[in-house]
């Protein structure tokens, strides 16, 4: 005379990969009231039923591993035991062995625990829906992140010298007498052939140690881009994401543009987090947000050998953490020039 009851269940498990997880549980789905059409036996035994207990065991699936929340579905093998309670009734245990499957989502509290709605099917009449907690016990593995080591600021090619032209004839002495010369005037400079100067900055190429500038840009008297100041752009991610925003490409485009025009620097690129989840879990997600953005300039043509990749996690807040505003400052990548 009962279709559903109140019980509890408790699970272990251990994740083999981000994805893929195994788990044992033991669940007492509680008691199925029974009722007698003697109303004599009814009202002697009127909290007789019959007990469910299901140990099983299933392989599952999630996905998201790394947002806070993450939907799982399972499939196994369930084992139903059952045992009569409240009077002499009339009971053959049966342990029943039978395909299960179950499925829900786990939310995500800190790196540590989590809350975990689920439902379990183990066959036509026996079903067990939960809210649980749970904990996690070891080490989350991380995704390998490669970290550029500092590089000294690119050093220009040789140069082959052509041998110098011999020098002009001396103008023979006139015995005349000479007017004194007028007074000189600063001229112009002239614009260099280009098979003296390359990239037409005006510095030949005897002295130049960055004969591909491009064209127009300001050099200085080696013939490299003059460095101008610049203030490099901090751009900003959220919450558990390395994913590069619209906002943050177009800023990071700007910054592209003025390493490819000065290839002599060198920047640092900083990823930093908020302090959710712990530094065993901010760490490499720090290094995942700078990958990102040192991925996306070199795709726009910053040489590789411009940039340092650094993950700092949680350890340099700039920005309270007792807010959220304030934790949304702090999940961020930082550009900071490495030239003195």
């Amino acid at each position: 005379d009962e279709g559903n009851d109140f019980g509890f269940a408790i699970f272990a498990g251990k994740s083999f990969t981000d994805n893929i997880f195994a788990e044992f549980r033991i669940a007492s789905l509680g008691e199925a009231g029974l009722a007698n059409s003697n109303p004599a036996i009814d009202a002697a035994f009127p909290d007789a039923g019959i007990e469910y207990l299901v140990p099983s065991l299933m392989g599952g699936y999630r996905w998201f591993p790394d947002q806070r929340f993450s939907p799982f579905v399972r499939a196994g093998l369930s084992f139903i035991q059952n045992d009569a309670t409240g009077g002499p009734v009339d009971f053959e245990e049966q342990t029943g062995i039978q395909f299960a499957l179950g499925g829900g989502v786990d939310v995500a509290l800190t790196e540590t625990f989590f809350l975990r709605g689920d439902l379990d099917l183990y066959d036509t009449d026996a079903w067990f829906a939960a809210i649980s907690a749970g904990m996690k016990f070891g080490r989350r593995p991380t995704r390998r992140v490669i970290i550029a080591a500092p590089q000294a600021a690119p050093q220009p090619a040789p140069v082959v010298r052509a041998p110098a032209p011999p020098p002009p004839p001396e103008p023979t002495p006139q015995p005349e007498k000479v007017d004194p010369p007028a007074p000189k005037m600063a001229a112009a400079p002239e614009a260099l052939p280009r098979s003296v100067d390359n990239d037409g900055d005006g510095v030949p190429n005897l002295r130049d140690a960055c004969p591909q500038t491009a064209e127009g840009a300001e050099v200085d008297e080696t013939g490299c881009a003059a460095q101008t100041s610049y203030e490099f752009p901090t751009v900003r991610f959220a919450y558990k994401s390395d994913a590069l925003t619209r906002e943050s490409e177009i800023r990071l485009r700007d910054a592209a543009a003025f390493l490819v025009q000065n290839p002599q620097l060198l920047v640092e690129v900083g990823g930093h987090t908020d302090p959710v989840g712990g530094q065993r879990y901010n760490q490499p997600l720090s290094e995942r947000r700078a990958q990102q953005v040192a991925d996306f300039m070199v795709r726009l043509g910053v040489s590789p050998t411009q940039i340092v990749v650094r993950g700092y996690g949680q350890l340099q807040p700039i920005a309270t953490n007792n807010t959220e505003e304030g934790r949304a400052f702090n999940r961020r990548v930082e550009l900071r020039s490495l030239n003195r």
